[in-house]
């Protein structure tokens, strides 16, 4: 999925060099606003209310996710944290900030 209609309500911008490589990328972490769920975009059927939030790894080779969330609010604040996801992909990749500063710790 891409975030296609869903505005984009915050960014990060991270670089990431693939293992084994030195050649830096962009990769623009894009979460988009909550929006509200229907019965024909969710497949299930839904509560009033139910939102969904996109993360989208612009310049990433990997798939974004999506998170569910009773409200919009709930929706974001699962969405927002999207760390686990890109520490899976450490196996892959190493992130850096912006400013050259490892993402990761570790």
């Amino acid at each position: 999925m891409e975030l296609g209609n869903h505005n984009t309500v915050a960014t990060r911008l991270l670089y990431y060099v693939r293992h084994g490589e030195t050649v830096r990328h962009e990769c623009l972490v894009r979460i988009s606003k909550p929006y509200l769920l229907t019965e024909e975009t969710a497949g299930y059927p839904l509560k009033q209310g139910d939102c969904r939030c996109y993360v989208e790894f612009e310049g990433l080779p990997e798939e974004g996710f999506s998170c569910e969330g009773v409200d919009g609010v709930q929706a974001l604040i699962l969405v927002l944290n999207f760390d686990p996801i890109l520490k899976h992909h450490q196996k892959k990749y190493t992130f850096y900030f912006a400013d050259g500063d490892p993402y990761f710790e570790d």
